[in-house]
């Protein structure tokens, strides 16, 4: 098997279900419809095409793929106010396959991204006989989709984003989830928000099973900022 780079990523969650992902070994997907950013799918826009044809390959990928979404770093305040519950969450710090991780770029205005012609005539062509997009015609445009799809307004920066975007496959109550037991997403740590009260001992529990060793750390305040020691 070769190499795979891996990168660690952070995803802020309230105490009950970042314990739920721990217990279930997976985290939810997010589907483009359901976000929190109006402005999702709409901030870079594929040029040279009318409107009408211009949504047709972002709907397409809202309904091929979901979208996972983690941060740089466990530090980031505002984070574990608004995902973290107010600092008594819990982050997990995660090991993801590189290559399915890409950086949000934050932006100051909505921009175009350029289309080659030969591209463009693919894609008249495929919709006006089928209306659909095919698999075949996702992978020729990927990477000007994938600009689109990691594309926010720089009142989102805070966030110091990565994406993953799994492909969408059997729902569970309507609901997607990427699974902890393949290869792709490896639990590394469990940290507790300054204001956690879920006990240490309870996670090392939760943890116990996992193959390979979960760290358990609590974050502390003092005054030069925030530190993480082992909880």
């Amino acid at each position: 098997m070769s190499f795979q780079p891996r990168r660690t990523v952070f995803h802020f969650r309230s105490a009950k279900w970042a314990i739920d992902n721990i217990i279930k070994r997976r985290l939810k997907v997010s589907v483009f419809g359901n976000v929190n950013d109006p402005q999702e799918l709409r901030v870079a826009k594929l040029g040279g095409f009318l409107p009408e044809e211009s949504a047709l390959l972002p709907k397409s990928v809202s309904e091929l793929f979901g979208i996972t979404c983690f941060s740089q770093t466990w530090d980031i305040p505002r984070m574990w106010v608004d995902y973290g519950d107010n600092h008594r969450g819990i982050c997990l710090g995660l090991e993801i396959n590189r290559q399915k991780l890409t950086r949000v770029r934050y932006v100051a205005s909505e921009e175009t991204v350029p289309i080659p012609a030969r591209l463009y005539k693919d894609f008249s062509t495929a919709v006006n006989s089928t209306r659909m997009v095919t698999p075949t015609l996702h992978r020729k445009f990927h990477p000007h989709l994938l600009r689109v799809l990691t594309t926010k307004l720089h009142g989102w920066e805070h966030e110091q984003e990565w994406r993953a975007f799994p492909q969408l496959e059997i729902a569970e109550n309507g609901m997607y989830f990427s699974d902890f037991r393949s290869s792709r997403i490896r639990l590394k740590s469990v940290i507790l928000g300054m204001h956690c009260v879920t006990p240490a001992k309870e996670i090392r529990e939760l943890v116990g099973t996992y193959r390979g060793s979960v760290r358990i750390w609590k974050v502390v305040e003092h005054d030069a900022g925030r530190t993480l020691v082992p909880a």
